[in-house]
């Protein structure tokens, strides 16, 4: 799961979650969603964001989880499944990349917190912490929800999207993904006018769609 976040392959994302190969309320702990900020192949609008709500980005000592989760991603390929297949070749991508070697990480959850706290004017989660061999496997209640933060904040608004379909609380984390979009939108330089229309039309899509939602529950109230 964690090789196709990283490659941003929403279709095999997908796949692994309606077949249950990938159990969803068990794969997301601090260390996997820290590893998963820290090996994003482009992270500059994150870092631009941070930057222009002028959050200090905090290092932390190097991380040994990728080595496992590409040990979990190994897994798979022995599995008579059609995902060995794109499991092997999501691997052989992310190894060439050299990705799991131990490294420092270059921001960690508590720095992501603090710009959350910034841009929605409220944030708090005990679960954004150092990994420590303490907290490291600490499980998300609602992992739909941090993968919908986590694809929002890095421009994977197809794996936003899909994660956004599948959390519990749909309508206010569709909200709560507008401001995040209007938000690094104005992070961004004035000359990238095409990275502002993008976020822009992203977020309307969104706002209406939530919309769209509410009234639609809104209407089965009153029946």
């Amino acid at each position: 799961m964690s090789t196709a976040l990283l490659e941003d392959r929403t279709e095999f994302v997908q796949f692994l979650i309606d077949l249950e190969l990938v159990k969803m309320q068990t794969y997301l702990d601090v260390g996997t969603l820290n590893w998963l900020y820290n090996n994003v192949d482009d992270a500059s609008i994150l870092k631009t964001t941070l930057n222009y709500y002028g959050v200090v980005i905090k290092q932390s000592p190097p991380s040994l989880i990728g080595a496992a989760l590409m040990a979990t991603t190994a897994n798979v390929l022995s599995m008579d499944t059609e995902t060995a297949g794109e499991a092997n070749r999501v691997l052989e991508m992310l190894l060439q990349r050299g990705r799991v070697r131990a490294k420092r990480d270059w921001t960690n959850l508590p720095t992501i917190s603090e710009l959350l706290l910034k841009m929605l004017g409220s944030f708090s989660s005990i679960h954004y912490a150092e990994v420590t061999t303490f907290t490291r496997q600490h499980l998300f209640p609602e992992p739909f929800q941090e993968l919908f933060i986590w694809a929002v904040l890095n421009n994977r608004n197809a794996l936003a999207m899909l994660f956004w379909r599948y959390a519990d609380d749909a309508v206010p984390l569709g909200l709560i993904g507008c401001n995040l979009y209007h938000k690094i939108a104005r992070a961004l330089p004035t000359y990238d006018t095409e990275g502002q229309i993008m976020l822009t039309n992203q977020k309307s899509y969104l706002e209406q769609t939530s919309k769209e939602m509410i009234e639609l529950c809104y209407s089965k109230s009153n029946v």
